[in-house]
């Protein structure tokens, strides 16, 4: 039955999305891969995968921008935090709480490029503190961190409140952990993009880029730069998926302490096996939203 669902919804999901042109055919494809493993793993999962792009997809409203996402982009936010749910299987819990911070991460990050470059009146470089163009990556600004706490907070107080629906219960501490790792990972992010990124000069309207397939008058000026925006949000999923695993892995205390309110009556942890009819609902609720919200 869990299969049917998977399918249902996200061909739905799908095929409104290529309608509005938010992603190119191969990434609504990945896209549509990526949403089933997810809700065969958890619906509670789907809820916060699907609370992940809403909030992107609204932003983007607000400050009017249009992007058709790639495959590429999808792949590289994504695949960590699929990997995460889908070879974890003895313990659960800590394969959940990493799915959630990685995705926190993605959205912080995504949200204070996006904030920061439309509304910072000034942007400095996270390495060198030096004031630089708006819209290079390892550009922080006082207006973007703001934002990406913020979202950071927003994401994890409605992954709080989900779980109070579900589990009956909130946990400060996961609360708190989330919003740390979702900023950490932003910061991360930003180190990685000012040190490894690829950038160009155009020499026609004198400043600088980082798609040279946006400007033809393009000379790299930086040739010991070796990653593109997509390969430093993976080398930081890559990075953050690592530093997670291994401080749960061996902290055996954290990962009682994050879970030990989301124990179900048997004494077993009901992250990605709960299957309580409630969860079902809210998913399909928070789809129908999702689908409304997307065919305004």
């Amino acid at each position: 039955m869990r299969a049917v669902i998977a399918v249902i919804i996200n061909l739905i999901v799908a095929y409104l999305v290529n309608r509005k042109k938010q992603l190119d055919f191969k990434a609504i494809l990945l896209a549509y891969v990526f949403g089933v493993i997810v809700i065969m793993k958890s619906y509670f999962a789907y809820i916060m995968l699907g609370v992940y792009f809403f909030i992107i997809q609204v932003l983007e409203k607000k400050v009017n921008k249009v992007e058709n996402r790639t495959a590429l982009q999808v792949f590289s936010n994504g695949i960590m935090a699929i990997l995460a749910l889908m070879f974890e299987r003895k313990r659960s819990d800590k394969a959940f709480l990493i799915f959630i911070c990685l995705l926190a991460s993605s959205l912080a990050d995504c949200i204070a490029s996006d904030i920061g470059t439309i509304y910072a009146s000034k942007v400095y470089s996270i390495v060198t503190l030096k004031q630089i163009q708006k819209g290079i990556s390892g550009g922080i600004s006082i207006v973007g961190c703001c934002a990406s706490v913020a979202s950071a907070v927003l994401f994890s107080a409605i992954y709080s409140i989900c779980s109070y629906f579900a589990f009956a219960t909130i946990s400060v501490q996961s609360f708190c952990y989330i919003i740390f790792w979702g900023v950490t990972g932003m910061l991360l992010d930003s180190i990685l993009g000012a040190i490894f990124q690829k950038r160009y000069y155009c020499n026609r309207y004198n400043i600088l880029c980082e798609d040279s397939k946006k400007c033809k008058h393009k000379i790299n000026i930086q040739k010991y730069k070796v990653l593109s925006n997509n390969g430093v949000n993976l080398v930081t999923s890559i990075i953050l998926f690592l530093i997670l695993e291994l401080q749960l892995s061996f902290r055996k205390d954290s990962i009682k302490l994050l879970a030990k309110k989301f124990l179900s009556n048997k004494g077993t942890l009901s992250f990605i096996n709960c299957n309580k009819s409630y969860l079902i609902i809210i998913t399909y609720f928070f789809n129908l939203y999702l689908i409304l919200k997307i065919l305004e």
